[in-house]
């Protein structure tokens, strides 16, 4: 009967030593660095689709091509491309001539 009383409270012991331990490493306060809260949040933003980019590129009439990339993309270029531009995210760049 003994033995059963000294069981139960080494186990209950071993219980409460490791709910005490875990229960503070659940709501200990996490020190993180700047960089690491950044990269934290970088890599939550490419999770959630903030991170998405597109890209345009066309050829002048002089043969040089340009290009961009960004969140939101477009391009013109009339048919004898002359006048043409790629934009994205508002920047424009424009054939030359």
């Amino acid at each position: 009967m003994k033995k059963k009383i000294l069981s139960g409270l080494f186990v209950l012991a071993l219980l409460a030593t490791a709910g005490f331990g875990m229960y503070k490493s659940l709501n200990g306060n996490v020190n993180l660095s700047d960089l690491a809260l950044a990269n934290v949040e970088a890599l939550a933003q490419d999770e959630s689709g903030g991170g998405s980019t597109c890209s345009v590129k066309i050829t002048c009439l002089d043969g040089a091509e340009i290009s961009c990339s960004g969140s939101s993309c477009r391009y013109t270029r009339d048919e004898s491309h002359t006048i043409g531009y790629v934009c994205c995210d508002d920047n424009y760049t424009y054939c030359q001539g």
